[in-house]
């Protein structure tokens, strides 16, 4: 009859309302053959998607200030976490979540879960459109990692520069020090202290070093370092050790060395050696005639006697005898006895 109840379908439910399609149900009608019929209106089932709480995680090497960010989901509720805990204000409406802080506040470094989503149903898509700031109000570059974690790693400069020795590795480029390549090697030529690219010069005297105002030069006897100089009057003068017990020179060695042998060290300009200056006059004339007199006067007249009195009167007899009374006699003979007569 019209109105009566053809069956009773029960079972469990996905979705608040069921329908019957009604090309899969089929009646065979007496005379008529199997025909198909409209089930009617969809019915209310009762069931009701389940709310999940989603924890959206952060693991951030610098602090967060804000964020934002969709999920494909009806959100319920957000709240809790981090942001929650540092006072955040947030909010969640047609898929897009947005946290911030009126009062400057931010989540500091480190890891946990920023906050805590309530979605109907379990079929929430992952966090997509993500947007961080930091505490200068910049945007980061932060990834999304298993759909609901936030990650942010502070970047690591890598050296770019192909004259570094390092070039493509994590940190600052680091070079090779002037004249060495990078496996520490010189390029350069030594010097004469085997300093790599040095300035070192040995000089004639084969003394090393960089400073050319201390290079040895010749000395006027052209010996390179020699000691030999010029006296007052251009003479080349060479300084010498005496051995005062044998009285001889010895030329070419050094004041230490004649010093430590216990000799005596005639250097330049020594007033006990008669040799400096030697070609000057008493009157400082180099190449003079002037000699010092008897009397120690410079070209002075003065002469000694015989009997070495300066300007004495003594003088020697024909006999060589100073003060001597022999005399010649007139036939030249010295004490002779000769004499001339009145004629001559």
């Amino acid at each position: 009859p019209d109105g009566a109840l053809l069956t009773s379908i029960t079972g469990s439910f996905n979705s608040e309302e069921s329908c019957i399609d009604p090309l899969s149900l089929v009646l065979a009608i007496d005379a008529t053959g199997f025909l198909n019929q409209s089930a009617g209106d969809c019915v209310d089932t009762g069931w009701s998607a389940p709310h999940v709480y989603i924890d959206i995680m952060y693991d951030s090497e610098i602090a967060i200030a804000g964020f934002q960010f969709d999920i494909d989901a009806e959100i319920v509720n957000v709240g809790g976490g981090s942001a929650e805990s540092e006072g955040f204000s947030v909010s969640g409406a047609n898929g897009t979540v947005l946290g911030f802080s009126f009062s400057g506040a931010f989540v500091p470094v480190g890891s946990g879960v920023l906050t805590t989503l309530e979605v109907v149903g379990d079929d929430a898509g992952c966090i997509t459109n993500l947007v961080i700031s930091d505490t200068s109000a910049n945007e980061i570059d932060a990834q999304v990692v298993d759909c609901y974690t936030i990650v942010y790693d502070i970047p690591v400069a890598t050296c770019d520069d192909d004259s570094a020795c390092n070039t493509g590795a994590e940190g600052d480029c680091a070079y090779a020090e002037t004249n060495y390549d990078c496996a520490g090697n010189c390029t350069a030529a030594l010097d004469c202290n085997n300093a790599c690219g040095g300035d070192a010069v040995e000089d004639d005297c084969g003394a090393c070093d960089a400073d050319s105002s201390n290079d040895c030069v010749q000395d006027c006897a052209g010996v390179w370092g020699g000691l030999s100089v010029y006296d007052d009057c251009d003479v080349c003068w060479s300084p010498y050790c005496y051995d005062m017990s044998t009285h001889i020179p010895e030329y070419g060695t050094t004041e230490e060395a004649c010093e430590d042998a216990g000799l005596m060290w005639i250097g330049s300009n020594d007033d006990s050696d008669p040799s400096w200056n030697a070609s000057m006059d008493c009157n400082g004339d180099c190449g003079g005639s002037a000699v010092v007199d008897c009397a120690d006067e410079c070209n002075g007249s003065a002469v000694a006697d015989c009997a070495g009195e300066c300007n004495g009167s003594a003088s020697e007899d024909c006999a060589g005898e100073c003060n001597g009374s022999a005399v010649a006699d007139c036939t030249g003979e010295c004490g002779g006895s000769a004499v001339a007569d009145c004629a001559g």
